[in-house]
């Protein structure tokens, strides 16, 4: 039996080639047969085709990838009933969401191979596509499908009201104190829950908390997964710092993060900014 390195399943996955050759080099295996959690061949979140898509303006842009405002109209959307912007029927779905693109920039460095900027572009977009296509819950922006090609994509729920870093600063905005308390009880209800399933978020910051506007009223969610990680498996460095501004102290010192040194921390910074 020949061994196939798991780092040849991830750069198949990131060519979307279906097979790798094994090492003898006399016969081929198909990835999602000896990994499927690399392929997302167990992941329950549905597969979009780029023609559902009318892609408009852009709307936002993080580490790795714009967002960008899309029609859709199709059938492969399911649990949309409770969202606005929104119409369905027995036909399929119609509306305006929210499509991040995943950006090759983003992950190529001055001395990186394009093969391996592609795999890790793959593997970012892999690990938000197995975290979050598995969450639901009413203060975190939902992921509702996959884009593949041409390009990786995530489809999600549409956020009306821009970014809770933007309302903050926009002093046309009123911010009284029943808004700040309904904000910080959206929020922690998000993070009780992520941590009711033993999840770091390990980014939460204002710009990645997201609101929607219905009416006279306000909700914010949590958004923007790709940093996400079981606690089991987080052994995040102070060398993986890219901003150290919304980090915590003991983090930046080299300690191990841990849901109560990292995330109650940010939780309560960004309260504190409310």
């Amino acid at each position: 039996m020949s061994l196939i390195p798991i780092s040849d399943c991830e750069s198949a996955a990131a060519a979307k080639r279906p097979f790798v050759v094994c090492a003898a080099g006399n016969h081929t295996v198909e990835v999602r047969d000896i990994a499927p959690d690399i392929t997302l061949n167990g992941v329950h979140v549905p597969m979009i085709e780029e023609s559902e898509l009318s892609v408009g303006e852009e709307v936002g842009s993080g580490g790795w990838g714009i967002v960008y405002r899309a029609q859709y109209c199709g059938k492969s959307l399911q649990k949309v009933q409770h969202l606005t912007n929104v119409e369905y029927g027995s036909w399929g779905v119609k509306g305006t969401f929210a499509l991040k693109k995943f950006q090759l920039a983003a992950f190529s460095g001055p001395n990186m191979q394009q093969d391996v900027a592609k795999r890790e572009m793959y593997l970012e977009f892999q690990r938000e596509v197995s975290i979050n296509g598995s969450l639901s819950h009413p203060k975190l922006v939902e992921m509702l499908g996959m884009v593949m090609d041409p390009s990786f994509g995530i489809l999600m729920e549409f956020m009306n009201a821009g970014d809770l870093y933007k309302f903050i600063h926009d002093h046309t905005n009123e911010l009284p104190w029943s808004r700040r308390i309904e904000f910080a009880l959206d929020i922690a209800e998000g993070m009780r829950f992520l941590h009711s399933l033993k999840l770091l978020h390990q980014d939460l910051k204002s710009p990645n908390v997201l609101l929607n506007r219905s009416g006279d009223k306000l909700v914010a969610k949590i958004a923007d997964f790709g940093l996400a990680r079981e606690t089991e498996s987080v052994a995040v460095g102070r060398s993986e710092v890219v901003n150290p501004t919304w980090l915590a102290p003991e983090v930046i010192q080299g300690a191990r993060p841990t849901l109560k040194v990292l995330s109650q921390y940010l939780l309560l910074l960004l309260l504190l900014l409310l």
